[in-house]
């Protein structure tokens, strides 16, 4: 990983010399030829099919890494590096890769081939797709016993005939032998374009030296700046998390979706319940028993909660999955005894008199919670904004008092939180505190965000999070979990909004959160078993009108400078209707009140029209339609087809993909702003009633930002069926039903 003190501390390195005596470096953020040293490209100009580009890192945010594909035999490129002042017989070169996605044709990630043509011998190293590496003229050849598409390191250490291959910085040696290839040339060169081998992988950072051969912890150490963290990245999606909340705000969205949605952009799979199945207002993910919270790696308990629902302590203790505790009155000795006080303290009762924009500070522990983070010189990090609830125990006591571990302790002077327990944490197996009689069967941690019942203030559904805590919180669920806090941020990689259509009746779910849509002049709209689990078919309404309106989203309105995705699957036939078929529309492509009356002319919209697929944005002034001629054999009738629109900013064009592949792009000539703030998404319809789909939908998702090619090919991967049953018919009670 690359961090934000990089430049001043490459500078500062190469003023001193050191830098450019321990290690040459290529960190990823460049193509290797823009690199400082540059390498050549050698053997041939790149074919068709070979390419090279920097992308951004998606498992470490402001990380960037190499994307390299060469899969033909014609066309391959390699990158060399000729060393002319180079005497010696020694040289080390290590490189942190991992290999292509779904690409099940390459032979190898790379070929790395050091050239000593001072002592006239040359060896190559193949890292395997097979999962194994090999020494070419050595003949020797190892399985790695892991899989070489997760991130791993490799160090190649040549000593004259003597070559030793290490793996992921282990001292031991994991493969050695002795070349007798000769050369008289005197080179690094990586990747292959003379021989059979097709290649292919993703690079975060290279580094080579001719002062030496180094083993692990010989020599110069890997520069900090650069990330050395090895095998599967932190992955969300193994996760599952049950989010304990139940309170909705004016509309009926719970008052924690922001943080629920975020979590599940992130990437965890997160449900919501309540432990009274009486008193939460949206339908629960699942039933809640506490039997059903060991089927979840982590329970969060919210703030949207009415803490008197919490007074069976015991049968709290008793669960064994880990349990992050949101409320502050949830702590108190009066609901699950972790805290030994009755009290909390409110700064205020009414929500107009608080400074939102105010940032609550707290003093940080020597813990792993807090790795990666840079405190301020009082060791303080920004906590949350508009922190006004505190829980009624002095931070100076607590672990004397509990058998727990402080983690953060509030800094508000003269306000009632002043110097209590902001976080802590409690091991399983642990009686809370002295005299509770309550014994923990998990692990237990405090993360106090405020208010947890209905006297509270009601202005919940806001991001709280500072950048610091974020990681904080990031770090804290990765330790109750069982994995190494690394200080990352989890990235955003998943949708903004997705409608999967697994629901029922005329509500259509936001699986992300906070955007559900309903089905409106709907009668004989069927929801069908094919497609990704259920799609919703329009080929059997009733009504010219029938459409899914979904209301303003500030997630999805994408205005100005912003880039977004829009993906979803469509079997519908766009040549029986030659007029045109809205798939999906934002706004309103009127500015008068004649279609709505707040309509802008702000909108963005896919849709089919006159043997086109089409992908437009509007901001009243200027229109950017890109148009794509399909037939019956890129668009098959009747058929499932993926369909992706993006608006890159940072390309200024528009991009259209049908089943996986890249079919037009078009120069984005809309420089205004498109935002659609207080106008609906409708989906299968236009809203005024007049373009109706033929067919079925399923799997639309909208996202904040340009998808990378590998997401498009999972994406168009998914395989949907085509096997439809129907499961529900909406029937609705109207004179044409």
């Amino acid at each position: 990983m690359k961090k934000k003190n990089l430049l001043f501390v490459f500078l500062l390195l190469l003023t001193t010399g050191l830098f450019a005596q321990e290690w040459s470096v290529y960190d990823g953020s460049v193509l290797p030829g823009d690199n400082d040293p540059a390498f050549g490209g050698s053997c041939n100009e790149p074919g068709a099919n070979t390419a090279a580009s920097v992308e951004e890192d998606a498992d470490i945010p402001g990380n960037f890494v190499l994307d390299y594909l060469s899969p033909d035999e014609a066309g391959r490129m390699a990158y060399k590096l000729d060393f002319d002042t180079w005497t010696g017989s020694e040289f080390t070169f290590a490189i942190r890769m991992k290999g292509y996605p779904n690409i099940d044709t390459l032979n190898n990630l790379f070929d790395i081939e050091i050239r000593n043509g001072n002592t006239g011998l040359r060896e190559k190293l193949f890292v395997k797709y097979s999962n194994k590496v090999e020494l070419d003229n050595a003949d020797v050849s190892a399985d790695l016993g892991f899989d070489v598409h997760e991130w791993h390191i490799y160090r190649v250490a040549m000593n004259g005939a003597n070559v030793d291959v290490y793996i992921d910085e282990s001292p031991t040696p994991f493969i050695s032998g002795v070349t007798t290839n000769s050369t008289s040339d005197k080179q690094l060169k990586v990747a292959d374009c003379s021989g059979s081998n097709s290649e292919g992988a993703i690079v975060d950072w290279m580094v080579w030296t001719t002062d030496g051969a180094y083993a692990p912890g010989e020599g110069p150490a890997i520069p900090a700046e650069l990330y050395t963290g090895t095998g599967d990245v932190f992955n969300p999606s193994d996760y599952s998390i049950a989010f304990i909340t139940k309170d909705v705000d004016s509309t009926g969205i719970l008052e924690e979706q922001v943080l629920i949605s975020d979590l599940r952009q992130r990437g965890f799979n997160v449900d919501v319940t309540y432990n009274d199945p009486n008193d939460i207002q949206v339908t629960p993910d699942f039933e809640f028993s506490y039997e059903a919270l060991a089927n979840y790696d982590l329970v969060i308990l919210g703030r949207g909660v009415s803490s008197g629902d919490f007074t069976d302590a015991a049968d709290w203790a008793a669960v064994e999955t880990p349990i992050i505790t949101l409320s502050t009155y949830l702590m108190r000795s009066t609901r699950l005894k972790l805290i030994n006080t009755t009290s909390a303290s409110r700064e205020v009762s009414d929500a107009s008199t608080v400074d939102m924009d105010r940032v609550t500070n707290v003093i940080i522990a020597d813990h792993p919670v807090f790795t990666g983070l840079d405190e301020d010189e009082d060791g303080e990090i920004g906590f949350h904004t508009w922190m006004y609830d505190y829980i009624g125990y002095g931070a100076d006591t607590f672990e004397a008092n509990h058998n727990a571990t402080l983690l953060a302790t509030l800094t508000h002077e003269g306000g009632p939180g002043d110097g209590v327990v902001a976080m802590a944490y409690w091991d399983a197996g642990v009686e809370t505190y002295p005299g509770s009689e309550t014994t923990l069967a998990g692990k237990r941690a405090t993360f106090s965000m405020g208010s947890d019942d209905s006297s509270s203030p009601k202005v919940r559904n806001y991001y709280a999070f500072t950048p610091e805590s974020t990681v904080a919180f990031h770090n804290l669920i990765k330790f109750l979990l069982g994995v190494e806090p690394d200080g990352i941020e989890i990235p955003i990689s998943g949708p903004v909004a997705q409608y999967s259509f697994e629901g029922a009746e005329e509500t259509v779910e936001d699986g992300v959160g906070g955007a559900f849509g309903t089905i409106l002049s709907g009668n004989g709209i069927t929801r069908e078993d094919c497609g990704v689990g259920n799609s919703i078919n329009f080929a059997g309404s009733t009504k010219p009108e029938a459409v899914i309106w979904v209301d303003d989203k500030a997630a999805i309105n994408f205005g100005e400078g912003e880039s977004f995705s829009i993906a979803l699957w469509a079997k519908v036939d766009p040549f029986s209707n030659t007029g045109e078929m809205t798939l999906l529309l934002k706004g309103d492509n009127k500015n008068d009140g004649t279609h709505l009356p707040n309509g802008n002319g702000h909108w963005y919209t896919i849709a089919t029209k006159d043997g086109e697929l089409r992908f437009a944005i509007d901001d009243d002034a200027v229109k950017t339609q890109l148009g794509v001629a399909i037939d019956e054999t890129s668009f098959p009738a009747g058929e499932w087809n993926h369909i992706i629109g993006i608006r890159d900013q940072a390309q200024d064009s528009l991009f259209l993909y049908l089943n996986g592949e890249k079919v037009g792009s078009i120069l984005d000539e809309t420089d205004g702003d498109i935002s659609t703030t207080d106008l609906p998404l409708v989906i299968g319809n236009y809203h005024s009633g007049v373009r109706k789909i033929n067919g079925a939908l399923d799997e639309i998702a909208l996202y904040d930002r340009v998808l990378e090619v590998d997401e498009i090919a999972a994406l168009a991967a998914a395989g949907p069926s085509n096997d439809c049953n129907v499961v529900e018919t909406i029937i609705e009670a109207s004179d044409d039903a």
